[in-house]
């Protein structure tokens, strides 16, 4: 296989993505703009419902942060910036910073398990890059993973780093 055909089998296996810049304010969301363009919402499909996302907060370079929802993405930010510790959820270890970045995926009709264990393994090669969890970071979900879900967090990864 030639490097030209491993770049277009890889580009086949990334699922869709959108990257967004994020401003806050006193925990909630000020601004967003979507894939760079000046804007002030989410584009679908990041607002849909019902829809499986990983997700991965950014402050420069570095991966602080990987969740993984259904929810619409205004929707989970809100709730994990709001959160206060009542029934046990904090919310965002970030919350309180100026301005992150968010790359978010899309994975249409996938189980539940299967991208959890993506975002698990994600998760673990950041660890195994940087020598550190993301500095965030304060749940994880593991799931059996198979060698192809391994490729496609390497992609993932890859595609924050790109």
């Amino acid at each position: 296989m030639t490097a030209r055909d491993r770049a277009q089998k890889s580009q086949r296996d990334l699922p869709e993505m959108h990257r967004y810049g994020i401003w806050l304010r006193n925990g909630s969301v000020v601004r967003v703009e979507p894939n760079g363009w000046r804007g002030c919402h989410f584009r679908y499909p990041a607002t849909a419902g019902k829809l499986p996302k990983i997700y991965a907060v950014t402050r420069g370079k570095n991966v602080i942060y990987v969740g993984y929802t259904t929810q619409p993405m205004a929707t989970r930010l809100r709730q994990g910036l709001r959160a206060t510790g009542q029934h046990g959820y904090h919310g965002y270890a970030w919350k309180n910073a100026a301005r992150v970045g968010l790359v978010v995926w899309f994975f249409p009709g996938e189980p539940r398990e299967r991208i959890e264990a993506i975002e698990a393994e994600l998760v673990y090669l950041i660890r195994n890059r940087t020598g550190q969890w993301p500095e965030a970071q304060t749940e994880i979900h593991f799931h059996r993973v198979s060698e192809g879900d391994k490729r496609r967090a390497e992609l993932l990864l890859e595609s924050i780093t790109a």
